[in-house]
């Protein structure tokens, strides 16, 4: 977190009026991650469309509502035609962003965070394989399927990884489904 209290790393990423918020902020620390969820969220959903855009969260300027008890909407301009809409959750442990380029869908995304597993005899859980187990586990409830039958897949063009697929063979495979991880914690979220 200590980059967060560099200026150059905030003029990086922010815009000035982001900047001008984190700085009048109650927690100032949470806030900057908050901008910066809602940009990667937003930059993933671009990247799914077009392969060949670039991350410049400098350029994009997050605009939040007030927050409610459990989360706040908000919704970047990615281009003079393209928005992202999101909806951001936080808390004292952890920041989980969603999006979605269709305003509609925002209320469709079915999404959760999960703490990492204590490691049991000296064995920790590594974080891809659970939030995976995870994901399997939600879509099959979803689905009414055997989350066994679940395989999901990352392809790699040009040497980058593609965003996770559910494999062939699970009835609506093409469902987007996003997985991360970061520390304590896992996080997915899933279109209905």
């Amino acid at each position: 977190m200590k980059s967060s209290l560099d200026s150059r790393f905030r003029k990086k990423i922010l815009t000035a009026a982001e900047i001008e918020f984190v700085q009048s902020s109650k927690n100032p620390v949470q806030t900057l991650w908050s901008f910066w969820a809602c940009k990667e969220t937003a930059y993933k959903i671009r990247k799914k469309h077009c392969t060949d855009v670039s991350f410049l969260p400098g350029r994009w300027e997050v605009c939040l509502a007030p927050p409610d008890k459990r989360y706040t909407d908000g919704e970047i301009a990615v281009s003079a035609s393209q928005k992202v809409y999101l909806r951001l959750f936080f808390n004292d442990d952890y920041i989980h962003c969603i999006g979605t380029d269709e305003f509609a869908m925002r209320g469709n995304i079915i999404c959760g965070v999960a703490p990492m597993p204590e490691p049991k005899d000296g064995n920790g859980h590594e974080a891809s394989s659970y939030v995976r187990s995870i994901v399997a586990q939600k879509l099959g409830e979803f689905l009414s399927v055997n989350p066994a039958d679940i395989e999901i897949k990352r392809k790699k063009v040009n040497g980058e990884l593609q965003p996770p697929r559910i494999a062939a063979g699970v009835a609506r495979s093409g469902i987007d489904i996003s997985m991360s991880h970061d520390g304590r914690f896992v996080a997915y979220a899933f279109l209905s």
